[in-house]
């Protein structure tokens, strides 16, 4: 198993394409068995001709991809500019297949035997990498279904970005185009994904249980009314986090039932409004009543922390170095975020060396914690490939 990553600033499809091609073939010469390629908007009047490019330079490869506001590959994290990167991989004895799936057209979540059948693959341990469209896929449901169908693989990867407005974005799947659905790869065989997950917020307050809710609106915390408990909280916090709680506040869901909740426990989601006349709290997740939340504001430092601190547990788990790694950042990560350029990508390296690494900016990152899998926010999902015996 070989990986190679690359990425190219050129504005020209065609050429960029191939200066890509020149440095992927240097890595594997042999040529790829899988190309994954992730393109910003500035490339958005070639998405109809780049399946077909991609076929043209690495014939006997199989293709997936999306757009990105921003893209990540070689040594580059690159947004608000033409960019696109590669991702190629020679894999002896995997299994390759590329899927598209039309939106509102796949398997309802319980037909196991329906998912498999669109994916080509029943082996429970198929890993399959997910990349939606966000104004068309209903992206909850269908991992439900994947992880029915695939209960031993691995499901990962992003909800597509770059484009503002519906059919606006791009998937690639084998040969072709499509701006609306889910599409993607499924790896069968000797290859093994692990998976890191590291959240981009830090916990305020204590959990708490939502004893009254209306669908999206929690109307009432512990007992008491939603907007009157954000309020005292508020109230409590120092100046610095004040400002944070007006500008990068998030509602924390639990992913599972336990005992004791910490960081990274939670689902994060943005709030959307409030409604003073009936003191309620509106999120961007239907609510259940007597699940757990909490609060969490957007931080860079705590951001940082929690990618290093999962990336020192998955190396005292697995010290070899992964041979390929895909990394799917949300939109709020990146340079902006953090000062500087490059933070999650240089983080990933400095962990777990030289690791050839391409991914994307996404509107939602796809990754498991624990058998489930999930889409996050405010996460960076990170896949790691290696050999079954590595």
């Amino acid at each position: 198993m070989r990986w190679a990553s690359a990425i190219s600033r050129e504005a020209d499809t065609a050429l960029a394409l191939d200066a890509l091609a020149s440095a992927l073939r240097f890595e594997l010469p042999a040529g790829p068995d899988l190309v994954l390629g992730f393109a910003t908007p500035q490339h958005s009047r070639a998405y109809t001709r780049l399946p077909r490019l991609v076929a043209e330079r690495f014939p006997r490869a199989v293709f997936a991809g999306c757009s990105g506001q921003g893209v990540i590959g070689g040594r580059e994290e690159i947004d608000g500019a033409p960019a696109l990167a590669l991702l190629a991989a020679e894999l002896p004895g995997v299994a390759l297949a590329a899927f598209h799936l039309r939106a509102r057209d796949g398997p309802e979540p319980e037909d196991v035997a329906g998912w498999q059948a669109r994916l080509g693959s029943s082996d429970p341990r198929t890993h399959v990498l997910v990349l939606c469209d966000p104004f068309s896929c209903e992206v909850e449901p269908a991992l439900a279904g994947l992880d029915r169908a695939f209960p031993l693989g691995r499901k990962l990867g992003g909800l597509a970005s770059g484009g503002r407005l519906p059919q606006s974005n791009a998937l690639f799947a084998a040969a072709a185009f499509q701006h609306s659905g889910l599409a993607g790869v499924t790896l069968t065989g000797a290859i093994e994904l692990d998976c890191v997950v590291a959240q981009g917020c830090r916990t305020i307050g204590e959990p708490m249980i939502v004893t009254r809710c209306d669908d999206n609106q929690i109307l009432e915390l512990d007992g008491r009314p939603a907007l009157a408990v954000m309020r005292a909280l508020y109230d409590a916090l120092v100046a610095q986090d004040r400002k944070l709680f007006e500008r990068a506040l998030f509602v924390g869901i639990e992913m599972r039932d336990q005992r004791a909740y910490q960081a990274g426990d939670f689902l994060l989601r943005n709030v959307l409004a409030v409604d003073r006349d009936r003191g309620s709290v509106a999120v961007a997740a239907r609510l259940e009543r007597y699940q757990v939340v909490q609060l969490h504001l957007r931080d860079p430092a705590a951001a940082a922390a929690d990618l290093a601190r999962q990336l020192v547990r998955y190396r005292e788990r697995q010290p070899a170095v992964p041979a390929g790694a895909l990394l799917f950042p949300c939109l709020s990560r990146g340079a902006a975020f953090y000062g500087r350029p490059n933070h999650d990508s240089e983080l990933v390296r400095a962990h777990l060396g030289p690791v050839p690494l391409a991914g994307f900016f996404a509107n939602g990152e796809i990754g498991p914690v624990g058998p489930r899998t999930f889409l996050h926010g405010q996460t960076a999902v990170l896949a790691l490939a290696r050999a079954p015996d590595a």
